[in-house]
């Protein structure tokens, strides 16, 4: 009996640490009436004139960032695009995410690491190519 109860409690524990260790988070949803994105020093305000397929576009990819681990190695800033999505005139969220895929959101220090399925950094830089094309740069300091 003693045998049987060790077998199934070490089971039921392989179970926990197996679906512990193999975890995907999930953003919390945001919602945005327009964004500010950027690279380097340059950001562009995409507010007016701005197709609203790309703001939900960059939206979506943004509730749908799926990540897996914190990291300790920091964003590059040299190859990060930097995103605040704004709603109801109030900031909804911020990210900076860069070409290794690893990211942090604007209130945290955190450094995590998308999941290896990820396109958000690739779908980042499409819009910003686009935006850029469409605006001047956002005047005054470039916030991150």
């Amino acid at each position: 009996m003693l045998k049987r109860y060790i077998v199934i409690c070490s089971v039921f524990l392989l179970f926990l640490m197996v679906g512990g260790c193999a975890h995907d988070s999930q953003m919390t949803q945001l919602k945005a009436d327009y964004f500010t994105i950027g690279m380097l020093e340059e950001s562009f305000e995409a507010q007016e004139n701005l197709d609203t397929d790309m703001i939900q576009e960059l939206t979506n990819a943004y509730n749908e960032i799926k990540y897996t681990d914190e990291v300790d190695e920091p964003v590059n800033d040299e190859q990060s695009i930097f995103i605040t999505f704004i709603h109801n005139d109030q900031i909804s969220g911020s990210v900076q995410v860069d070409n290794t895929g690893n990211f942090n959101l604007g209130d945290t220090e955190k450094t995590y690491v998308l999941a290896p399925d990820s396109n958000f950094y690739e779908t980042a830089l499409e819009v910003y190519s686009e935006v850029k094309k469409h605006y001047e740069p956002h005047a005054g300091q470039v916030e991150r």
